[in-house]
Order: structure tokens, then sequence, then C-alpha cells
């Protein structure tokens, strides 16, 4: 941009941008468990109590205060429908349950031991790594110094 002079002396706009790569420091790693059973309380029951397993083998890391935090992230039934013949109803035949654990690690030096403990009751299904590194608000330069 051009400067302008003003009454306080010369006004200058200048605009940037920056980039900086960095390195993942937490990892959302998610389990699920599922079931079919006759009875939806039957499968129910079992999904949750995978879910309890994953839990308490997780607390048993032992990991420091804030460093691992678990999620429920849904938890669902349905019915499992039988094929209907033409002209007939299908009907229930059992029914399906899951349960998916959304655990968030927040150091990557524990996420192998995560994924052991949990997957020890509980499917593993994914993960995501991310950055915890916060920005702070852009900066507007208010004046040039002054020489």
């Amino acid at each position: 941009a051009m400067p302008r002079v003003a009454d306080a002396g010369l006004v200058m706009t200048v605009t940037g941008e920056a980039n900086r790569l960095l390195a993942n420091d937490q990892a959302v790693i998610t389990f699920t468990a599922e079931a079919q059973r006759p009875q939806a309380q039957d499968a129910s029951d079992e999904i949750i109590k995978a879910g309890n397993a994953a839990i308490a083998a997780l607390n048993a890391i032992n990991a420091p205060a804030g460093q691992v935090e678990v999620q429920t992230a849904d938890f669902s039934t349905w019915p499992v429908r039988t094929r209907a013949k033409e002209g007939e109803t299908s009907e229930i035949a059992a029914w399906g349950a899951r349960q998916t654990l959304r655990v968030t690690v927040r150091d990557l030096k524990l996420a192998s031991a995560v994924m052991s403990a949990a997957g020890k009751s509980m499917n593993y299904d994914g993960v995501t790594f991310s950055s915890l590194v916060r920005f702070g608000k852009p900066r507007r330069m208010s004046s040039l110094p002054k020489r």
C-alpha cells in the first residue's frame, strides 16, 4: 500500500500472513462395542459391560490428571427384522446395540497404552490427531516505532 501523509505523520497499512507447522500433541481414539441378542436388554447389558471394562482398564493406566478423558459418544439400540416374503410383514428377530467411547489423549506417549487397555473389551474404530496450540488474537500495528 502507498503511504499517506496525515496530520500526525506518515500512516502505512501493512497486511501479512504467516504459517507454522505444528506437531500433533493430542489424539482422539474411538472404540466401539456392538452386540446382537434376542432381547434388547441383553444386547444393551453386553455392550455396557464392555464399556465399563474399557473404562476400568483406562483408569488402571493411572495417567496424570487431565491426560486421558473418556466420553460416551453414542449408545443406541435397534430392531433386527426378518426378511418378509411378499405380502407378509417383517418381524423383530433380534435386537442390536452399539456403544461408542471417545478417548482424548493429551500425552501422545500414553496413546498405545490407551489403545491396548480399551482394546481388550472394545473394538478400535479410529484415531484423529491434532494440535492444542492456540494462537493469540491477531494484532493491529497501531503505530510505527519513532526514530
